[in-house]
């Protein structure tokens, strides 16, 4: 299996960040018929979010200089 770099990692933490606030934003204000919809992407992007979380960790225990979580999605 390849190896998915440090930059890359850090580029879809802050991808998956952006559109897990954006699908925030859209249940806030639709409809309930698209409701499900937008549910179901919701629970996708909070998985993916944590298992990159997870490998995020354990790579910030390999290398010393990295931002922390926090701030690579507040930032």
């Amino acid at each position: 299996m390849t190896k998915l770099t440090t930059h890359t990692l850090m580029m879809a933490i802050q991808a998956i960040d952006t559109k897990t606030k954006q699908l925030i934003q859209e249940l806030d204000r639709v409809d309930d018929p698209e409701l499900s919809d937008l549910e179901e992407d919701m629970l996708a992007f909070s998985k993916a979010q944590m298992e990159l979380k997870k490998i995020y960790f354990e790579r910030q225990q390999e290398i010393d200089n990295l931002p922390s979580y926090e701030d690579l999605v507040d930032g």
